[in-house]
């Protein structure tokens, strides 16, 4: 289910509106850039109620899906 959350948001921020898969790299296949990117950031703070901590704030981070998972988990609120 956080999948698919992150997937729609990708979705809508991302500059290429054509489908991808999770195994692919968002930034190196131009899925996400760096205004994207930024994008990205507000919107998951914004859906799963997190502060995303500055030490996740490198492009390399949202280059997929599971590793935007893990930036997410790191940053839940307890």
């Amino acid at each position: 289910m956080i999948d698919r959350k992150i997937e729609q948001i990708i979705q809508e921020v991302s500059k290429n509106k054509r489908n991808f898969k999770k195994e692919k790299k968002l930034v190196s296949n131009g899925y996400l850039d760096s205004f994207s990117v930024l994008l990205l950031i507000s919107r998951l703070e914004q859906q799963f109620k997190i502060k995303i901590n500055m030490k996740y704030l490198d492009i390399n981070n949202f280059e997929s899906i599971n590793l935007i998972k893990k930036i997410i988990k790191g940053n839940k609120k307890k």
